[in-house]
């Protein structure tokens, strides 16, 4: 029997865990643990064995300890491998240690140091340049005269963005539209569209202002590539399009080449997300890479790419089930909301005690 171990990720941990069943021809064959910080039954309630995260560190920390943990648990329940979402970057530097246990350990990247370069949008698109890998003109800016200097710069037609050079979710993603009303971010903000001196004037007076990168907006197709890699090498991949209502899934085409050389370039590990973009060309180009599994990294299962599966007998060693690997291109999806009953919280609440208070992952 084999065993592998899901740490604590985003909400799709619960897609992940459910899907990687079908890794073994045989489920007395595969062992699942899921863990977690908090009592959250609608992702662990689908595993083997649960187990429960320390909670939240400070976020200086050095993460150290959360290795250790990590490390002696999987060595007393007899793990043969580790994804790992929370602490990559520690997790990464204490490689050694996992596989001198005999661990496979998979966090996204070999080395902290290319953890460090998904992490950073400046550092990123530094590298992939270096690489002779396509990425839009990208400057990192601390202050307003930065700001003004990377807008003067950029000269791309279709006009600038800026984000967080640090961050998630897509979270502080504005284009900079000089031609926007002054109170259209206001009126409409899920547009994410703003005039330059509205946001310049408004990031000057913030009290914390964070790093920022000014690119060329691309207004062509953006695709989330979910990867599964072993160490520099992709072994699946699809690419999801948002089309109106639905999604739609391909195995093939020019994002996953894109896909493909990123993973070589920075050795990546694990289950992944690439994001593209294309120009007004429609040519893609690279804007980041989470070295995380995405939030819809089990929509593609839906089209027959079951990619937690994949992965999970790569890091396990055993035979890929073919099946998983999907059929015809492209695929279409939908992704409908599946509510959950919650028995333990159910069962706290018919018994008046107070749940304890848990932190949206």
């Amino acid at each position: 029997m084999k065993t592998i171990l899901f740490t604590q990720g985003h909400a799709s941990q619960r897609a992940v865990v459910r899907l990687a069943r079908a890794a073994a021809p045989h489920p007395a064959n595969l062992r699942i643990l899921a863990s977690h910080a908090d009592d959250r039954e609608d992702i662990l309630d689908g595993a083997d064995v649960a187990l429960r995260e320390p909670a939240r560190p400070d976020p200086r920390a050095d993460g150290a300890a959360y290795a250790a943990w990590l490390l002696a648990e999987a060595q007393a329940a007899n793990v043969d491998a580790v994804l790992a979402m929370r602490e990559r970057a520690a997790l990464a530097g204490a490689g050694a240690a996992f596989r001198a246990a005999g661990i496979r350990l998979a966090c996204g990247a070999t080395t902290p140091e290319a953890l460090e370069t998904c992490a950073r949008k400046d550092l990123f698109a530094a590298r992939m340049r270096a690489a002779g890998l396509p990425v839009p003109d990208t400057i990192a800016v601390v202050d307003a005269a930065g700001l003004a200097h990377a807008l003067a710069s950029l000269s791309s037609p279709h006009g600038a963005c800026v984000k967080p050079a640090s961050g998630v979710y897509g979270r502080g993603f504005w284009r900079l539209d000089p031609k926007a009303d002054g109170f259209a971010h206001l009126e409409d903000p899920d547009r994410r569209v703003v005039h330059p001196d509205v946001f310049a004037a408004a990031w000057a007076a913030a009290r914390e202002r964070g790093r920022l990168v000014v690119m060329d907006y691309l207004p062509g197709d953006e695709h989330s590539v979910d990867v599964v890699c072993d160490e520099g090498r992709l072994v699946a991949a699809a690419a999801r399009r948002k089309a109106g209502a639905w999604q739609v899934v391909t195995t093939r085409g020019p994002e996953i080449d894109l896909a493909e050389a990123v993973v070589a370039a920075l050795g990546l590990d694990g289950l992944v997300n690439v994001q593209t973009k294309a120009d007004g060309e429609g040519v893609p180009k690279l804007l980041e890479v989470n070295t995380r599994y995405a939030g819809g990294v089990g929509y593609a299962a839906a089209a027959g790419v079951n990619l937690p599966a994949i992965a999970t007998a790569t890091l396990l060693g055993l035979p890929a089930p073919r099946e998983a690997f999907g059929g015809p291109d492209p695929r279409a999806v939908r992704i409908v909301d599946e509510p959950v009953l919650l028995e333990r919280t159910s069962a706290r609440l018919g018994a008046e005690e107070p749940a304890p208070a848990e932190v949206a992952a």
